[in-house]
Formats: structure tokens, C-alpha cells, sequence
């Protein structure tokens, strides 16, 4: 009995292959490279006019790097983009670019020196592919009977010893990929937080997602062990978890949005920094307690006296 006759089956097996490789090939030659740069804001600016800025001039993945500096990855690198970077009024100075031609310190990597850095991601998906298609295509086709394949079992399984692990990868990673379209993340599980958990963790975007969802900020839920306490959970109101994770800037936005608080609860939650060692957030609520003509609140060990 004659195996593996049918040619288009494993024309079709060599193109889909061919076709995938194809693709990913291309997405790791010509995704754009990553190029960095540091931003010094100005100090009137206000979270929120920030977060707005990073937007507009296609700035991700920020770092704070202290007082009003972020580190970025500039997603646009073009002239206009970079030219109305420099110049924006709510921009002090940067870090990466040449301010008077508005070109960037290190340009992003030439088309060899990308190639080369993605060198080990190529051979990852190259060689499944290579071994899958000697495995299915080449060496059965050699097989002129059952018995011949039989005989030639070494020629087989070699190939499959080797080439079975990359190929089980190779595999699993396109079902994952297709389930990142479909939102699901099987590698990056997508965990869901709370207002004050929001605010313990810094997670501005989140923050100000559920704020405008309508989520009361005033209203008390659990933080899991580990964000503000290392081995218990804490049921603390937004304020208070900023406060309790020294969280300042994230105060200061909750703050400048219209999450209101009366001079009791700026004094608690100012003796509420001094117990955490938080300077910085004491300090902005004893400000905001003299321009509001209240008293600056005494603490003791327990909170306001």
C-alpha cells in the first residue's frame, strides 16, 4: 500500500507553514524599535493634564524618575511629533533629544542591528517549522510503502526527538496569541482592582476609570495582603489607601478631580502620613489646611489629638 500520494495535503501543510513563518518573520523585522527618553514636566502641571500630554505626544510605559521626571518610550519619533514635544509650554526639558533640531540622541537601531537583536525569536519560530516540515512533508515523501516508512522509523522519530519541544511551543504560542485577540490572557492574567487598591498601587488609569464610572470614593473596601500590608488585608477607604501607600501624586489627583474632604478628615489623614513616615503627603495636607484657614492638626501616636 502506497502512503502519502496525496501532494496537495502536504502542499497545503508546506504553505500554511510557510505562510506563518511568513508572518511572524515580518512582525519581528519590521515592528518599530524602542526609543527612550526622559521628560521634565513642569511643576504646575497637574496629574491629569500629564497623563493627557503622555497621550497626546505618544509617550508609554512611564517610569517616575523623582520630582517631575518620567521616563518614557517614544512611540512617535517623527519631527512634528518630537518638535511640538520640545516645544510645549508644559514640557521643562528633556533627556534623549537634541532640543535646537529636535532629532533624538540615539536614533532607533539600523535595519541590521534590528535583525540582529531579534536574531533568537526568529530562530525560535524557525526552527519548528523547519523540523515539522522535514518531519511531515520531506521524509514521507521519500516513503514509497508503509513498510518503507517502517523501515526508515529513525529518519522520523529524530527529527520528532528533536524538534518535538520547539514544536509544542511553537504551537502553543500562536493558540496563545489567538487568545489574546479574543481577550483572553492565559500568560498575563488580567487582575481586577478596587478603588483603594487602585490608589495603593498607583494605577492612574484605573484610578480614574472607575472614578468615572461612578465608584464612591469615600466608600471603604478590602486591599489584598501585600499591596499595603505584607500579610493582611485592610479595608481603608481611596484617601486612606493613597495615604498608607505614600501614594502623594495619587492624593494630589484625587484631590485636584473633585474627591472633597473637610477639615476633620484632612487632619486625620494628615496625622495618618506622619504615622507612615510619609513627609511629603503630611506636608501637602497641612498646606492645604493653611490655605483653607484650618488648624494644623497636633498627632499623637493614635492620630489627632
Amino acid at each position: 500500500m502506497r502512503i502519502f500520494q496525496r501532494t496537495y495535503g502536504q502542499l497545503v501543510i508546506a504553505v500554511s507553514l510557510g505562510l506563518i513563518t511568513a508572518v511572524a518573520v515580518a512582525t519581528f523585522l519590521y515592528s518599530p524599535p524602542i526609543t527612550h527618553i526622559n521628560v521634565r514636566w513642569s511643576e504646575q502641571l497637574s496629574e491629569r493634564q500629564r497623563l493627557k500630554s503622555e497621550g497626546r505626544f505618544a509617550l508609554a510605559s512611564g517610569f517616575y524618575r523623582g520630582g517631575t521626571t518620567w521616563s518614557y518610550e517614544l512611540q512617535d519619533t517623527s519631527f512634528a511629533n518630537i518638535r511640538s514635544l520640545v516645544k510645549s509650554p508644559r514640557v521643562e526639558d528633556t533627556h534623549g533629544i537634541v532640543r535646537d533640531t529636535f532629532a533624538l540622541t540615539h536614533p532607533p537601531a539600523d535595519k541590521l542591528a534590528s535583525v540582529a537583536s531579534k536574531a533568537p525569536m526568529i530562530f525560535f519560530w524557525l526552527l519548528p517549522v523547519t523540523l515539522a516540515v522535514v518531519t511531515f512533508v520531506i521524509v514521507p515523501r521519500n516513503a514509497q510503502s508503509l513498510e518503507d516508512l517502517k523501515a526508515n522509523s529513525q529518519s522520523v522519530l529524530l527529527p520528532l526527538a528533536i524538534g518535538g519541544v520547539p514544536l509544542i511551543l511553537f504551537v502553543a504560542s500562536i493558540l496563545m496569541l489567538l487568545l489574546s485577540l479574543l481577550g483572553v490572557n492565559p500568560s498575563w492574567p488580567v487582575v481586577k482592582v478596587n478603588l483603594p487598591e487602585a490608589a495603593a498601587l498607583r494605577q492612574t488609569g484605573d484610578l480614574l476609570r472607575l472614578l468615572d464610572e461612578g465608584k464612591d470614593p469615600y466608600a471603604r473596601s478590602w486591599v489584598r495582603p501585600g499591596l499595603l500590608h505584607k500579610d493582611r488585608a485592610v479595608e481603608v477607604d481611596t484617601l486612606e489607601a493613597a495615604v498608607q501607600g505614600g501614594r502623594v501624586e495619587t492624593l494630589d489627583l484625587l484631590l485636584q478631580v473633585g474627591v472633597a474632604i473637610d477639615e476633620e478628615q484632612n487632619a486625620a489623614l494628615a496625622c495618618l502620613a506622619h504615622l507612615r513616615s510619609s513627609t511629603a503627603i503630611a506636608e501637602l495636607l497641612e498646606e492645604r489646611a493653611r490655605l483653607a484657614g484650618w488648624s494644623i492638626p497636633e498627632c499623637g501616636s493614635e492620630g489627632v489629638r
